[in-house]
């Protein structure tokens, strides 16, 4: 869902997010899944989130399979 997400510890990205209260309580500890299909996470840091846009929904049905679809596996 989230593919801007850092791609090392410590680094900006980008979450794709409705839910608002990401932005409240401050820091949020952030991990990663690098291996599809199998559980392993990477600890990228602790994160301060902040609103730098809206997506509306012509914007966001023109994102990839793998933007819009979480559940969506590429080969």
């Amino acid at each position: 869902m989230n593919p801007s997400v850092p791609s090392s510890p410590g680094e900006p990205g980008l979450v794709f997010a409705s839910r608002h209260e990401i932005l409240k309580d401050p820091p949020w500890t952030l991990f990663v899944k690098r291996v599809p299909s199998v559980a392993v996470w990477t600890y990228m840091g602790e994160y301060e989130s902040v609103i730098c846009g809206r997506l509306e929904a012509e914007q966001f049905c023109a994102l990839s399979d793998k933007v819009r679809n979480p559940s969506f596996v590429q080969t």
